[in-house]
């Protein structure tokens, strides 16, 4: 998902937020509000005086009605309020596609460049402290012609136990599409790990979906455990094949993204600018649009509010890419685009190189107003 869909629909879901606040806090309420308004919703229910009769006797039991300004004006709630009031207005003075980066975790809010991992404790009635079991994919999209990297785990395991395991892949519905034996390290006693490898081109993949995972099947002992992370391998849409020449164009830092299209369709490119000095996170990057079949290129813009928010004049570093093809009648699915390069160097320049124009989001005084309406019920 794009995030200029969150920055367009944070008004709309304040107002959500609140119902859902109050509706998924009791499931008893829930369930007789929803049979109240069974009868309103059946209009032939409603027809005669008696069955409105009967409808309030079988109710006579249900919550009373709900007061919601009473839920609007809770200290709790006035609070989410002018959090999210607060949060809008910092973010509406940069444009969706170039937000500034507050810190190094602030990255995953905008792009999760966490890879697949997974971690279970496995008590066995015959061991005082259960095993632990972890898996880890060294990436989440694949391409086929690659080969899939994890890394298995088995730790707090009894002195000089037996250690035995095969490795699989398998699809989200569990069928089998490979398995492999596997052959653990020399590591400490009470520690064993495994290298998993699967390469894609010996194996007939054909029928492979595209979200997968792989798996471990260990035994200790005779006591048995599994364990899977999931991974999508991808049909190759388009690949990032170069960043052009940036240059300043008005209000924004132009960056051109190359790419080689071999499946025309709606492309999603996103990335995080990053300091070439300090290589600390500036600014996160999206842009979206129609591309043909054969070489395409879709522009990141870095607003100048943003660059000065981030103070760095450049150079600068392209990270963190992410290309998407978004679902369509060919395709049903987002499909991941490949890129080869972890980083790209892109050229800075002084910010009076640039025009000094604020950013005015069109839309920002009618979401303040809802959400201050909000605040005031």
């Amino acid at each position: 998902m794009s995030y200029n869909k969150f920055a367009w629909g944070l008004g709309a879901c304040a107002a959500l937020f609140l119902c859902a606040w109050y509706f998924l806090g009791d499931d008893a309420n829930t369930s007789t509000i929803s049979e109240t308004k069974k009868p309103e919703q059946n209009q032939n229910a409603a027809i005669t005086p008696l069955h409105n009769e009967m409808a309030l006797e079988d109710n006579s039991n249900s919550t009373p009605p709900i007061d919601l300004n009473n839920i609007l004006s809770s200290p709790e709630v006035s609070d989410q309020i002018e959090t999210a009031i607060k949060s809008y207005t910092e973010i509406s003075k940069y444009p969706a596609n170039s937000q500034p980066i507050l810190s190094d975790t602030h990255v995953n809010s905008f792009i999760n460049a966490s890879t697949p991992e997974s971690s279970l404790p496995y008590p066995f009635d015959d061991l005082e402290t259960p095993i632990q079991l972890s898996i880890k994919i060294d990436k989440y999209n694949y391409f086929f012609g690659d080969t899939v990297n994890a890394s298995v785990s088995v730790s707090d395991i009894p002195d000089n136990a037996t250690v035995s395991g095969r490795s699989v892949l398998i699809s989200v519905d569990g069928k089998l599409l490979a398995e492999s034996g596997v052959e653990f390290e020399k590591d400490e006693n009470t520690i064993k790990t495994m290298k998993v490898e699967f390469d894609t081109t010996a194996y007939d993949t054909q029928e492979w979906p595209l979200e997968i995972n792989v798996g471990a099947y260990i035994d200790v002992n005779g006591n048995q455990m599994f364990i899977s992370a999931p991974f999508r391998i991808n049909t190759e849409t388009a690949t990032l094949e170069s960043v052009g020449y940036s240059e300043p164009k008005s209000e924004n830092l132009v960056i051109p993204v190359n790419l080689d299209v071999t499946l025309a369709g709606y492309y999603f490119i996103a990335a995080i600018l990053y300091s070439s000095e300090s290589n600390l996170p500036l600014i996160y990057l999206e842009a979206e649009g129609p591309l043909s079949n054969g070489k395409g290129t879709l522009n990141l813009n870095a607003h100048i509010q943003a660059l000065k928010k981030g103070g760095d004049e450049g150079p600068y570093l392209l990270k963190n890419i992410r290309i998407e093809r978004w679902s369509d009648e060919i395709i049903p699915m987002d499909v991941a685009g490949k890129v080869n390069q972890e980083s790209f160097t892109v050229e800075g320049f002084q910010f009076d190189a640039f025009d000094d124009t604020p950013y005015i989001d069109p839309l920002n005084a009618e979401r303040i107003k809802l959400m201050e309406g909000l605040g005031s019920l």
